[in-house]
């Protein structure tokens, strides 16, 4: 939880940061180099941003904590800063800037990309791109004079000092809303910038979003629910076999209150917390027309079905179990030369820093979680091909059973890695018998430019390239769970960012289909 006048402080530090940035911006193209200039003036627009985002959680009054703050370890949606910057202003005053809305439109196309071309040299089978070719001095003058006068807007404007608790209410609301990719979209679209022009006012523009949500979130109740009646066997009357197994969270704690919504539209699947632990039990109810010999196996695919749509939906960690030995196979190690020292031995790898803080799994999570269920496609029973989920729950497995006593780190990795091939192949974002590593740094690069692990990652996915192919083995890093652990993270990220939207409105257009 942020203190008010902390915001109030961080959110003036972002204008002085952005001034700085301007300032060094402005230095760098009269050096010649406008590419870096380019980027500086983007620097500028996102701390803005950040600027515009921490004010606004100040007017809503958020003392509950219930929005994060705003930090660049939480927030690398770089986009995201920027979207900010222009529509933070307009929340503030709760006036509408068409110039800003037509700004924010042309620039989230090519900003973000242009700012990449301009700083990483690019090479591709045919051409190398060169960072000061791709950014013109006319570019980074025309950014710089934007950022000049978005920061002249910011400074200008006076805090609200009071808020209804009805306005509170919805900006709150839409400070959760935006705060999500998939709702995001929608609220930044094109047909809903043209309803905020028409209607002039940004509260009741935040309340007709909020009403086109919400129809939203009531279309993937009826949809999973036809999703799952065409599924399961149509016969069955009655309900006869219930199913319950528990499932652990290493990233998510459970309360029972964003269970409630689903419970009720979902009667095939209940969840229920245990108190005061990261546990969620499911229960699966299956009806008469399954026969007993079945029951197991038909199970077990709902089971895990469930559990990958519910790791990929909350970008967490569930399994049935998770290794306890994950660092030490001892109970104690005593010096005998010193009594009073403390000894404590580790292997190497230090664990993936999970469960320090859990992140309270909430209604956004659990309305995600509806729409991946409803779009992930259902396994066939029988003799089929595998499928990327295939890959990503052996990863699971890897990940939750790695050990001293096993370490499978390894495994991870590698199915992982298989999952994001067969993603990014279903997209085009890869071709057969491409290899993987160029594509995954071009998805990396476009949406946060890079990570700290990103050297080692790359080596170990040229490796795995290279055993893919055929080809003559590649020495990579050591594999270890802190890679195993992004690389899901960044299968996470890329369904649900690059397939989910897309095979979800697949199965909305059928349903609504007469002969669906």
């Amino acid at each position: 939880m942020v203190e008010s006048d902390l915001y109030f402080a961080a959110s003036a530090a972002c204008l002085d940061n952005a001034d700085s940035l301007i300032a060094a911006a402005v230095a760098v193209l009269d050096s010649g180099q406008p590419n870096i200039a380019f980027h500086l003036a983007v620097l500028a627009l996102e701390e803005i941003g950040k600027h515009h985002f921490l004010t606004l959680n100040r007017m809503a009054d958020l003392s509950d904590g219930s929005i994060e703050p705003f930090s660049d370890k939480q927030h690398t949606d770089h986009q995201k800063k920027l979207f900010w910057c222009f529509f933070g202003g307009m929340l503030t005053a709760q006036s509408v800037d068409p110039a800003a809305i037509r700004d924010a439109e042309k620039l989230a196309e090519t900003l973000h990309s242009k700012r990449v071309a301009g700083l990483y040299v690019d090479v591709t089978a045919k051409a190398v791109s060169v960072p000061s070719d791709n950014v013109s001095a006319d570019d980074a003058q025309g950014l710089l004079d934007l950022a000049r006068a978005r920061q002249a807007l910011a400074r200008s404007q006076t805090l609200r000092e009071h808020f209804e608790d009805s306005e509170a209410e919805l900006l709150t609301w839409f400070l959760r809303a935006s705060g999500r990719a998939e709702t995001r979209a929608f609220i930044f679209s094109k047909s809903s910038l043209a309803k905020l022009i028409e209607l002039d006012d940004v509260p009741i523009w935040t309340a007709w979003l909020k009403s086109e949500l919400d129809e939203r979130k009531r279309s993937e109740h009826e949809a999973i629910a036809l999703e799952l009646a065409r599924v399961l066997p149509k016969k069955g009357e009655k309900p006869k076999w219930r199913i319950r197994f528990r499932l652990y969270s290493v990233t998510h704690s459970i309360r029972p209150g964003p269970l409630k919504t689903w419970n009720s539209a979902m009667q095939a699947i209940q969840l229920s917390p245990v108190a005061k632990k990261p546990e969620l039990i499911v229960d699966l109810t299956l009806h008469d027309n399954v026969p007993v010999a079945a029951v197991y196996d038909f199970g077990w695919a709902l089971a895990r079905h469930f559990t990958v749509a519910l790791n990929l939906a909350t970008l967490g960690t569930w399994w049935w179990r998770f290794a306890e030995d994950t660092t030490k196979w001892y109970e104690r190690i005593d010096d005998l030369q010193n009594p009073a020292m403390q000894v404590v031995l580790e292997k190497g790898e230090e664990p993936l820093d999970w469960g320090k803080d859990r992140k309270a799994l909430n209604e956004d999570d659990m309305a995600r979680l509806m729409a991946v269920l409803t779009a992930l496609p259902m396994p066939a029973f029988g003799p089929r091909p595998a499928m990327f989920f295939d890959y990503y729950a052996a990863g699971l497995e890897a990940l939750a059973s790695s050990s001293v006593h096993m370490p499978r780190a390894g495994d991870a990795l590698i199915h992982f890695a298989a999952a994001m091939r067969m993603l990014m192949g279903q997209r085009g974002d890869l071709k057969p018998n491409d290899p993987l590593e160029p594509a995954f740094t071009k998805f990396v690069a476009a949406r946060m430019g890079s990570f700290d692990e990103q050297p080692d990652m790359t080596e170990i996915l040229r490796a795995l390239d290279a055993a893919q192919n055929g080809g003559a083995p590649v020495n990579g890093p050591m594999p270890k769970m802190t890679f195993a652990g992004l690389m899901k993270a960044f299968v996470d990220w890329y369904y649900m960012v690059a397939i989910h939207p897309i095979s979800y409105k697949d199965v909305k257009d059928k349903f609504a289909r007469p002969d669906a």
